[in-house]
Formats: structure tokens, C-alpha cells, sequence
């Protein structure tokens, strides 16, 4: 996602719970758009990468548009 102009905010194991169960690792990433996510997402490197990590992590990914 950096390699397609994210930018990492957070991400590491340390996530302190507040309420409800938080993942084992997280990374938030800004985008300067919602399309630029999305693109990012969709890229062959990404897909490829992702490709390679099927079966063996779990991933939930969201954008949130900004204000």
C-alpha cells in the first residue's frame, strides 16, 4: 500500500482495548482520496502480495472517507 502512495499512520501489536477484541497487529494508511485507496488496493502488486498471503492471514481492510 505505501509502494502506491499510502502513507502508514499506526501499525504494530501494541493496541490497547477499549471495547470489543482487537486484532493481533494492525496498520492504518492514509490515502489523499478514496480513489487512491482503492487503486492501491486494486494494483497488481498488492493483488500479488496478497495472493501470496492467502491461507495464512487474516485481513479486514476498510476505507473511511475523511472530513
Amino acid at each position: 500500500m505505501m509502494a502506491n502512495g499510502g502513507t502508514a499512520l499506526a501499525r504494530g501489536t501494541n493496541i490497547s482495548e477499549i471495547e470489543g477484541v482487537p486484532p493481533e497487529r494492525a496498520v492504518v494508511v492514509e490515502f489523499e482520496s478514496v480513489e487512491a485507496a482503492q487503486k492501491a488496493y486494486n494494483s497488481e502488486a498488492y493483488q500479488a502480495a496478497k495472493k501470496k498471503l492467502e491461507g495464512g492471514v487474516d485481513r479486514m481492510l476498510f476505507v473511511i472517507e475523511g472530513s
